[in-house]
């Protein structure tokens, strides 16, 4: 299992196991941290209840039977020794890590000089992204 995938379920299996977790993290974390459609409608079910985050209603709450499954299996699955904020640290890093390849692609994808503003402009957002990133480098 690639270490994205990984730190996505130890993230979900975190967040079912401690519910109140979910008022912590709503603010920032976004479906683009995940990449597993399952894990995406996951995540929508947990914020979705994260008024009342008790197990039985981010269970009921979740639009499928699949989804419920891939619930309970993360929810009995024992936490790894790595602290909490380090796990959304990751996610965070393997989203901007994401981020950087689209732009870098696309990027190259352009024809030299024909949109000599809109380049630079890519290339504004990739530096900050790649600045953001350096971040995760000190830790």
């Amino acid at each position: 299992m690639a270490g994205h995938i990984r730190q996505e379920r130890e993230a979900l299996a975190r967040l079912l196991d401690e519910p109140r977790r979910l008022g912590q993290i709503e603010e920032w974390i976004t479906e683009d941290h995940f990449t597993v459609p399952e894990h995406r409608l996951l995540l929508r079910g947990l914020l979705a209840s994260s008024r009342s985050p008790t197990t039985a209603s981010i269970l009921d709450g979740l639009p499928d039977e699949e989804t419920r499954r891939l619930a309970a299996e993360l929810a009995m699955t024992p936490p790894t020794d790595e602290a909490v904020d380090q796990v959304f640290l990751r996610l965070e890093e393997f989203r901007l890590q994401r981020q950087i390849q689209s732009l870098r692609a696309t990027l190259g994808r352009l024809e030299p000089g024909a949109d000599p503003a809109g380049s630079d402009s890519l290339f504004e957002e990739l530096m900050r992204l790649e600045s953001q990133r350096r971040r995760f480098d000190d830790r």
